[in-house]
């Protein structure tokens, strides 16, 4: 698992629900995505499509960087 920052690109966030899939947010350059599921061990719960014309760069963080570089401020990112 990773967490993705988007650094140049637009994304559009989508869920299914009752099987029809139904947009839920966008993320702009600057977000991300993927946290919960390195925090929480949870199943990821969207999918991610890119947005848009420009071409996708993003940075990739895997669990252990994350959890070196955020562990100690997991109390904060939880809330």
């Amino acid at each position: 698992d990773v967490v993705v920052m988007c650094l140049t690109w637009q994304v559009s966030v989508r869920k299914t629900v009752k099987g029809q899939v139904r947009e839920v947010n966008v993320l702009v350059e600057g977000d991300f995505f993927g946290e919960r599921a390195l925090m929480d061990d949870e199943v990821r719960q969207a999918d991610v499509v890119v947005t848009g014309d420009t071409a996708c760069t993003c940075l990739f963080m895997e669990r252990q960087a994350f959890n070196d570089i955020l562990g100690p401020l997991e109390d904060v990112w939880k809330y």
